[in-house]
Formats: structure tokens, sequence, C-alpha cells
């Protein structure tokens, strides 16, 4: 069990964060983005403010959807790693940036072809949540990689 815990869950939890984090924080810079090319005018401190409110309030519920994501596409990722070790580090960015693409594109279809990411919204916001994924998949394989070379060691 705790080989579990260590070889599969923590790395899925830190993907699963760093998915959300950086998801959020870039879906806000990017409706500022756009709320600035209609003419606002909005301060730094307005766009920490903005930020943060998001993370705690968007984050917090979006982070369930990632979490189902995630868990589906570093498993799959994990499996097809099996049958090509040598594609590991990119079959495991592309099933987070995939994952995050297909998890928008499944909560639009449930909530009537609404976008609810407002951020991703057109295809520069797109790009940023599939690289919030991406890397999400790249730090899942990182510290799965670190930990599987420091059990080899002991």
């Amino acid at each position: 069990m705790k080989s579990w815990l260590k070889n599969y869950l923590w790395p899925l939890l830190a993907a699963i964060v760093v998915a959300t984090f950086m998801s959020v924080v870039l879906q806000t810079q990017r409706v500022i983005s756009m709320l600035k090319d209609v003419g606002a005018n909005i301060p730094f401190t307005q766009r920490l403010s903005m930020t943060t409110y998001d993370l705690q309030h968007l984050g917090t519920t979006f982070i369930i959807f990632v979490a189902i994501a995630m868990l589906t596409a570093m498993t799959i990722a994990l499996l097809l790693s099996r049958k090509l070790p040598r594609q590991s580090l990119v079959l495991h960015i592309l099933a987070g940036a995939s994952s995050i693409c297909l998890l928008l594109y499944f909560m639009q279809m449930v909530f009537f072809g609404l976008p609810l990411i407002a951020g991703a919204r057109d295809a520069l916001g797109m790009v940023g949540q599939m690289f919030a994924g991406g890397l999400a998949g790249y730090v899942f394989y990182r510290l799965r990689k670190n930990v599987i070379s420091s059990n080899s060691y002991s």
C-alpha cells in the first residue's frame, strides 16, 4: 500500500494541484488580457486580486473536475508507457494536455454549449489550458521517475 501511495498517488495529487493552479491563473490572465483589448485599465494590484479570487473560488470547484481528468489521463499514459517506454515522457505530457482539452469540451457540452472557463474561449486561451495540463503531465512523470529511481537505490 505504501508503494502505491508513493509511486502513484502523491505524483497524481501534485499533478492535479499544478494543473488546477496553472489553469486558473492562465484563464484569469487571459480574461484580463481580453478586457484590456477592449480598453479596460487593470492595474497590477487588481490583476493579483482577481487571480487570488479565482484561485479561491473557481479553483476549489475546478480541482474536482481536473482530478477526474488527470486520474484518467495519467492512468492511460502509464498503461501506454508499458508498451512504449521510450515515449513515456511525451505520452504523459500529451495525456495531461489532452485531458484538459477534453475536460473543457465535455463541460461545454454538458452546460448547453457554454464554455465555462472564460479564458479558454479562443485558441490562445485553449493553448494556455493545454499547457497547464501538459505541465501537470510532466510533473507527474518526473515525480514518479524520481520516486522509482530512489526506490531502486534503497
